[in-house]
């Protein structure tokens, strides 16, 4: 099998790579080029057998449709996923995830190519009455970002319909593992431990009660190569979570734990911070 994965040098991506190599198959990434692509490629994928990397854009329409001709099935991962950014900058994330989605989408059909499409949970919107939130709910999404994301899943199942294209729609719920991002708006897990590893207060915004399900980034990996080889999934969304929620300072407890901190304390009145600690 002849795989392309778009968004290669991203933290899901490198590891689905991994795999897919791993199981014998040629991979193709692509991804725009940028320091933290450049970096994250020669840290992980630069020099892989059966591995190619292109440099360019999904919204770079003749080349998507010259990659895809040549694959069998697209793992279209690539995105802007920052929620506070897509708030001043929507027109980039509508540019990227709206229509770079549809320019794979189209290259797929003409080539009648396979797709996993990556989504999100936050297309589903908050959870406010605290119960455990319902497959089918409708979609509530609360940022340019995931509203976004909600259109290209309804652009992908509207060319199942249309065009009877092989397409099936992933949503991860909230992914951790290494190599994610730990600076800047990176995730809440690896900067909780580069924290913890540097001998840092890990500080917690509220209450610290705000739960989320968590799932580790090899989950996901064979939950896509799962979902790849079984055709009752076509034109479907899958939800993919552990299904147990987590406390955010559950979360930060249990790493300074893991960090060997025996005294871990926490203080504050309610509504502000937590300082987890363990001198």
């Amino acid at each position: 099998m002849i795989a392309l994965v778009t968004g290669s040098c991203g933290f899901q991506a490198t590891h689905l790579i991994d795999a897919l190599v791993k199981d014998g198959n040629d991979v193709i990434g692509l991804a725009i080029p940028s320091d933290v692509s450049f970096k994250n490629y020669n840290s992980y994928l630069s020099g892989k057998k059966r591995y190619r990397q292109v440099w360019g854009s999904i919204n770079d329409k003749d080349l998507v449709e010259r990659i895809v001709s040549g694959v069998n099935v697209v793992f279209h991962l690539a995105a802007k996923i920052n929620v506070d950014e897509s708030i001043y900058d929507f027109e980039n994330f509508y540019k990227t995830n709206i229509i770079g989605t549809s320019n794979i989408l189209e290259a797929c059909r003409k080539s009648n190519v396979k797709m996993i499409q990556t989504s999100t949970c936050e297309v589903m919107g908050e959870n406010l009455d605290g119960k455990p939130m319902k497959e089918d709910r409708p979609l509530l999404p609360h940022s340019p970002y995931a509203a976004s994301k909600c259109a290209a899943e309804r652009m992908c199942y509207a060319y199942y319909k249309t065009h009877d294209l092989d397409v099936k729609i992933v949503r991860p719920f909230n992914l951790y593992g290494e190599r994610q991002k730990r600076y800047g708006a990176g995730a809440m897990i690896p900067i909780f431990f580069e924290k913890a590893i540097n001998d840092e207060d890990i500080v917690v915004n509220g209450d610290g009660k705000q739960e989320r399900d968590y799932i580790h980034v090899s989950d996901i990996v064979r939950a896509y190569l799962h979902i790849l080889n079984h055709p009752e999934y076509t034109g479907k969304i899958v939800h993919v979570g552990c299904g147990v929620p987590r406390s955010v300072i559950d979360i930060a407890e249990k790493i300074v734990k893991i960090r060997q901190r025996p005294n871990s304390s926490r203080s504050c009145e309610e509504g502000g911070s937590y300082d987890v600690h363990g001198r």
